[in-house]
């Protein structure tokens, strides 16, 4: 299972939000978490830098572009999951 997570100026949320996703209870090998960010988005960056994050949960930065909207930055992330 492959879950997309796109972040934009978002520090205080994204900080609890990987932590509450990283205590979920799952079957080993079976999910992976991207968390998406639009840069230069460096807010979110730097607060999410600061966190342990477990195996199957990764940051997936996407490049500036236009337009800079949450479904262009899904389907960027698509090309990047496994699941």
């Amino acid at each position: 299972i492959s879950v997309l997570v796109p972040l934009f100026k978002t520090r205080d949320i994204a900080t609890r939000l990987a932590e509450q996703i990283g205590r979920l209870d799952h079957q080993e090998g079976r999910l992976e978490v991207l968390l998406i960010l639009k840069l230069p988005d460096a807010m979110t960056a730097d607060a999410l830098a600061n966190l342990e994050l477990p195996g199957w949960m990764r940051i997936l930065a996407v490049p500036p572009g236009s337009p800079q909207t949450k479904p262009r930055a899904l389907d960027y992330a698509l090309d990047f999951t496994d699941g």
